[in-house]
């Protein structure tokens, strides 16, 4: 058996030293400590940020779920003439066909957000392929431009331009609308839009990624592979049919 080495200290005591296979051996268990601590603080590290990013994705699915609900459920839309009205007009339930950039909806409500109870109100949404943004305008028919029950009021110019619309939230990769009529069958293309006829529900579909997820998806810009795996990995699909309100 190896004697540890005898060292002579001051006023003639003897103390025992660690042999350098000691040492080793002391710090190569410091050594496995310290990875396993690392393991442990970097696995807390990312399910706090799991966490945080999943909080974050549901809470904007869920504020733009909500007042995507109150603003249909309130949609108004009308065929026949109106009394007093010339020419002839009608008011509107409108859908921009889908297209890789174009997602839109516009129609006339009386539970939209920002106004007056039963105060008919234009509401549109607005996809921003570039901010990547839920984009919503709610304008009262006394101070908007153009008339609320004309049948062409999807353009933006007539609301304004997009100077009209707010950001509801961000981070939204893609959002689909289908309308559907009694039968639950979505309604087919009327000239380009949908037209005069109030749907009796409405399919909104919407992918986002959290606040986080959308810095890292900017940053890569440029590097198309990289940002479809960030958008892959991160981004969620919230989905809900809205059945409308009273129906005129």
């Amino acid at each position: 058996m190896m004697q540890r080495p005898r060292i002579t200290a001051p006023r003639g005591q003897v103390c025992q030293a660690f042999t350098l296979i000691e040492l080793l051996a002391a710090m190569g268990v410091l050594l496995i400590l310290m990875l396993v601590l690392f393991q442990f603080f970097a696995s807390a590290e990312r399910i706090w940020t799991t966490s945080n990013a999943t909080t974050d994705v549901y809470q904007k699915g869920r504020i733009l779920m909500d007042i995507i609900t109150r603003d249909l459920q309130g949609a108004v839309a009308r065929g026949n003439d109106l009394p007093g009205s010339s020419p002839p007009k009608k008011i509107c339930f409108e859908q921009v066909p889908p297209t890789p950039t174009d997602r839109e909806l516009y129609f006339v409500s009386t539970a939209s957000l920002g106004s007056s109870t039963g105060v008919e109100t234009v509401v549109g949404y607005m996809w921003d392929p570039v901010s990547y943004g839920f984009l919503r305008t709610a304008t009262p028919d006394a101070s908007v431009g153009w008339d609320i029950y004309y049948d062409a009021g999807r353009t933006a110019a007539f609301l304004g331009g997009i100077a009209n619309f707010e950001t509801v939230v961000d981070g939204v990769m893609d959002v689909q609308f289908v309308c559907y009529d009694q039968a639950f069958i979505a309604q087919a293309w009327d000239g380009g839009n949908y037209e005069t006829t109030l749907p009796s529900a409405v399919g909104v579909t919407v992918r986002l990624l959290d606040t986080q997820s959308l810095d890292k998806y900017r940053m890569l810009a440029g590097v198309p592979a990289a940002q479809a795996q960030v958008e892959s990995e991160n981004a969620r699909t919230f989905s809900k049919v809205i059945f409308l309100g009273g129906r005129r």
